[in-house]
């Protein structure tokens, strides 16, 4: 037995003489096993599901060809012998006859066994977006619509790769990712479906009409569709168009501490810009927002706002929205979950156009009111910087005050010393003088009157070194 059937049959934990009904069920039963986590586990899973199509598809292809040798490298298997002659034994498995409809057997097996094959490639590679559109997404599915040649018919993008690994994935993801322009303000958005609804952030929006620049370069035009403040969220729709990639929406509440995630945008206007990182946490809250954010060290800058977060499958889970001040702290970055506003993305999409134009008078009132409550803010946050710096400034020259102080008592102290050694250099002096005018210069004794003279000038002089360099 060569060394690739070898491998198939270790793949599929059987044994090397293991029969066309046994491969079959050892393949079911490992399917099952690895299906059941692969909406979670990545690519590695995918890739082993992919290794168990491809040893059961070569063992049952060999068993059709012209049998599999048994391990002992014996005699062919009974699937290569002849029929069973009249009053001979039963037949064995793999043998050539008649079914009850007059049909040979191999060619109902080879039948099954082909419907088999089929409906298990397409499950693998379509059971992710069933199941996320069905229950999630309304019937979208998770793969990029394009337009088709003659820009009208849509034809459908290539699954993301998993043979290609994330370079593929985010040549898809990008498609989907828009510079989001308005008259005064820059950011980030993303598709979400091929009718050209986009989702955004709210403090991105400063009026109803503005952008959308794709990473092909294309630019369109875009209303505002719905705002939501209190959720920083803001759904926009193209004008004209249809057929647009779009990204599918994740469940946010599966993030876990450590998943990797990658943030998607244009900061700084370098759009299809990607950072890595991972989840630090979920379910944080800011005050003035009613939404959950996800916490993520995935680098997040001026520009990013209102870009997706995407999971390692491209399912948008969050939306960029704020980093912590780089100055104190990095990898503070935050993005609000993406089940917070699943709910306005879908009551957007269902308005009708009389009830766009309905709302085109409240969105611009509400944006007016954003506006000028963001005018407040930063009319507050520059008056508190300014008070910072006064504070600041006050702290400081009461500190270089308090230096000045401190330098002029140490300089005090040094002249006081300086001056009480002086006054007794004054006093020896003295004392000496007198010796030498009695004479006695050696075990000079002065007189009482003398040296009470004496003692008293020197304490005077002490008087006045403390009167002129005290405390």
């Amino acid at each position: 037995m060569d060394e690739l059937l070898r491998k198939c049959f270790k793949i599929l934990k059987l044994k090397e003489n293991a029969t066309k009904t046994e491969i079959e069920e050892a393949f079911r039963r490992l399917y099952a096993e690895g299906s059941s986590g692969a909406g979670q586990g990545g690519i590695e899973q995918w890739e082993k599901l992919k290794e168990i199509t491809w040893a059961k598809d070569t063992l049952l292809n060999r068993l059709q060809k012209g049998g599999l040798p048994r391990a002992s490298g014996g005699h062919a298997t009974a699937e290569t012998e002849g029929a069973d002659g009249p009053g001979s034994t039963p037949a064995r498995e793999g043998v050539d006859r008649p079914d009850r409809n007059g049909l040979p057997w191999w060619l109902s097996s080879a039948a099954v066994i082909g419907c088999a094959i089929l409906f298990s490639g397409l499950f693998y590679f379509y059971k992710p977006a069933f199941f996320t559109s069905r229950s999630e997404n309304r019937g979208r599915t998770a793969t990029l619509q394009l337009p088709g040649p003659d820009g009208n018919a849509p034809h459908e993008a290539e699954p993301p790769s998993q043979d290609a690994g994330p370079s593929k994935l985010l040549q898809d993801v990008k498609k989907a990712v828009v510079t989001v322009t308005f008259s005064n303000t820059m950011g980030s958005g993303f598709v979400v479906s091929p009718e050209g609804y986009i989702v955004t952030n709210c403090h991105v929006v400063d009026g109803t009409k503005g952008s959308a620049q794709f990473s092909s370069d294309e630019v369109v035009d875009v209303n505002v569709i719905k705002l939501e403040p209190d959720r920083d969220f803001a759904l926009l729709k193209t004008v004209g168009g249809v057929n647009y990639p779009f990204l599918t929406l994740g469940n946010s509440d599966l993030c876990r501490e450590g998943d990797t995630v990658i943030a998607v945008g244009s900061p700084q206007g370098l759009s299809s810009t990607f950072t890595r990182g991972i989840v630090s946490a979920t379910g944080r809250r800011f005050v003035g927002l009613t939404a959950s954010f996800i916490q993520t060290d995935a680098a997040v800058n001026p520009g990013n706002s209102g870009g997706p977060l995407i999971n390692t499958a491209g399912e948008v889970v969050g939306i960029n929205t704020v980093a912590g001040n780089k100055l104190l702290a990095q990898g503070l970055n935050f993005a609000i979950a993406i089940n917070d506003v699943k709910g306005y993305v879908d009551e957007g999409e269902r308005l009708t156009e009389s009830e766009r134009s309905r709302q085109t008078a409240a969105i611009e009132s509400r944006i007016k009111l954003e506006e000028q409550k963001r005018e407040q803010q930063e009319r507050q946050a520059r008056e508190r910087t300014i008070e910072a710096q006064r504070e600041e400034e006050r702290r400081f020259s009461e500190q270089v005050e308090a230096a000045k102080e401190r330098v002029a008592n140490l300089q005090k102290h040094q002249a006081l010393k300086q001056c009480l050694e002086d006054a007794v250099r004054q006093y020896q002096a003295r004392w000496q003088d007198g010796c030498r005018q009695s004479l006695l210069p050696n075990n000079c004794r002065l007189p009482e009157i003398t040296a009470d003279h004496l003692r008293e000038q020197y304490l005077s002089d002490q008087a006045e070194c403390l009167k002129q360099y005290g405390e």
